[in-house]
């Protein structure tokens, strides 16, 4: 992190302490930066199925918890609006269940393949969107956000700079 982010061969990122879950055009994990005690089992707190995995602080026992997408989500121009929004509505309401970081973005996450993590792997399933949102609700006003203009959160980020790109 002290170098900045740069964009690795495989190899190479394989062994950093820190990777990009997802590349600058699809988004195929939601990630959630949990800095509380027992954050690993944010999920379980929050209500919300269980995580692909937990990448674990152990001097801390703050995690970051991942969920695959059986979709990927795409992020760039040629993208339609609607599937960006609802994962961004997806991914905020879980990060409120799970008390997440809400400014966390998920451009980078604790490596779980890295020797200074602990990892809980709880499964290989992927989750759609739909079925991750059957767990929270959309429409509850604690999960409407209400954007100050040149301010964004989230995966919502990416809705906000597509908007005032065009």
């Amino acid at each position: 992190l002290t170098t900045g982010l740069k964009i690795r061969p495989k190899a190479t990122a394989a062994r950093a302490v820190y990777i990009q879950p997802n590349g600058p055009g699809m988004l195929w994990w939601l990630i959630y930066d949990v800095d509380r005690e027992a954050a690993a089992l944010a999920w379980e707190m929050g209500d919300l199925p269980p995580p692909n995995h937990a990448a674990i602080n152990p001097a801390n026992a703050h995690a970051h918890l991942a969920y695959l997408l059986a979709d990927g989500v795409c992020l760039t121009e040629a993208a339609h609006q609607h599937p960006i929004r609802y994962a961004a509505a997806v991914q905020r309401a879980m990060a409120i269940k799970l008390e997440a970081d809400p400014a966390y973005t998920g451009l980078i996450t604790k490596n779980p393949a890295h020797e200074r993590w602990k990892v809980w792997d709880i499964h290989g399933q992927s989750y759609t969107l739909g079925e991750l949102a059957e767990y929270v609700d959309l429409q509850h006003p604690a999960n409407q956000v209400k954007l100050i203009p040149g301010e964004a959160l989230g995966l919502g980020r990416n809705c906000t700079l597509f908007h005032q790109g065009h």
